[in-house]
């Protein structure tokens, strides 16, 4: 799938510019349009609720590359999502320079290589599902600012590719109802791929130093040190340097004539702060191609563990109301990620265009702490142009 997607763009998706003595500059675009409502009155999963809305996973994207000569070349892409308002945005916008055949410089704001579609997450022509299992894929940003290496190489039958990535991310997120904004500094990625006809192993591992500005945190912290408490303010603020960030991730993917096969595990932790103390994530994926339509379905699990509040057992109960709902509003935050699911998507993909394909999903979500089920029905047409 992925080199028929290659092949698209190569033979049909391109527009050359030239501009005098400029270089040529390739435009490439893609777009997926999703529609989607889970089925039942009181939730939200995945960014439906129970009206029906083609918002969540609906964008637009275009790249340009620029082979600028001897080797250095630029590239950018912007995305504009629905969920966004449609606002567009510079996800990509680096400088390359290829020393040889094997190494390649980048640098500039890239796509962090944290999963197995990190490459092609936007790109929804690229894999079988409306989008990979976002269970999996819940990192709250993808793409940094830094310098990075590609190095490829030809192992005997093998083919290599290690990605090394360094660098900082900052977005927003939202916390306790409130926005919040994160800094991932000193951010390492890297990532291993082994590929053998048909069979691809891959590996990779992200480290870095997390700063959170949050509101709701801060209050939180700030309280139990007016209450007599400083020594809360440690393991509850995140706005000191202290705090980590630990993500890795491994998976194969077997594609060889009309099966697919894809597994993917994904592990985060995060050290010092009151978030996900821990999260297990994983999902195995089987298709079978029937000459242009590829039934397939995927199980998924994932785990939250929530941070240690051990540290607030020295605070006696009773004493008085105020104390008592500081201590329970800080379990709260603490207890707030955890979460155990599991989830079963059926969908059918139909290539009914050389550079279209209609998707069609239902999925299942078993809310194992809750004793609870949930389920959403949606659609999408991904295509490149």
């Amino acid at each position: 799938m992925l080199k028929r997607f290659g092949l698209v763009l190569m033979a049909g998706c391109s527009l050359s510019i030239m501009n005098g003595t400029y270089a040529e500059i390739n435009l490439n675009g893609f777009a997926t349009i999703a529609g989607g409502r889970i089925l039942s009155d009181d939730d939200v999963l995945n960014g439906y609720d129970d009206k029906f809305s083609f918002d969540s996973g609906s964008l637009v994207g275009l790249q340009a590359q620029s082979d600028l000569g001897d080797g250095l070349s630029a590239t950018a892409q912007i995305i504009a999502r629905g969920e966004d308002q449609w606002d567009a945005k510079f996800e990509w916008a680096f400088v390359g320079y290829r020393f040889n055949e094997n190494i390649k410089l980048l640098v500039g704001r890239q796509r962090i290589p944290y999963y197995n579609f990190s490459d092609y997450l936007d790109v929804g022509y690229a894999y079988h599902w409306i989008r990979p299992p976002e269970e999996v894929y819940s990192l709250p940003f993808d793409s940094l600012d830094g310098i990075g290496a590609l190095v490829t190489n030809s192992l005997g039958p093998v083919e290599s590719t290690f990605h090394f990535l360094y660098g900082r991310a900052r977005d927003e997120l939202t916390i306790g109802g409130a926005p919040a904004r994160i800094d991932s500094s000193d951010q390492m990625s890297l990532a291993w791929s082994l590929t053998r006809d048909w069979f691809t192993l891959r590996l990779g591992y992200n480290l870095s130093d997390l700063m959170i500005d949050s509101q709701t945190i801060e209050t939180i912290a700030a309280s139990w040190v007016q209450a007599g408490f400083p020594q809360f303010s440690d393991p509850i603020s995140i706005t000191d340097d202290d705090n980590t960030g630990q993500f890795i991730d491994a998976g194969f993917t077997i594609d060889k004539d009309n099966l697919l096969v894809v597994v993917e595990y994904t592990e985060t932790d995060l050290e010092g702060t009151p978030l996900t103390d821990k999260k297990e994530a994983y999902y195995g994926s089987l298709g079978y191609r029937v000459g242009t339509v590829m039934p397939h379905i995927t199980f998924g699990y994932t785990e939250n563990t929530p941070g240690n509040t051990s540290f607030l057992d020295v605070v006696p109960d009773g004493v008085s109301d105020g104390l008592d709902a500081l201590k329970a509003g800080t379990r709260a935050l603490f207890n707030g990620s955890k979460s155990e699911n599991e989830y079963i998507t059926v969908g059918t993909r139909w290539d009914f265009h050389p550079a279209a394909a209609l998707k069609v999903e239902y999925t299942t979500f078993d809310d194992k702490l809750e004793d609870s089920t949930d389920s959403l029905v949606r659609f999408a047409i991904s295509t490149v142009f």
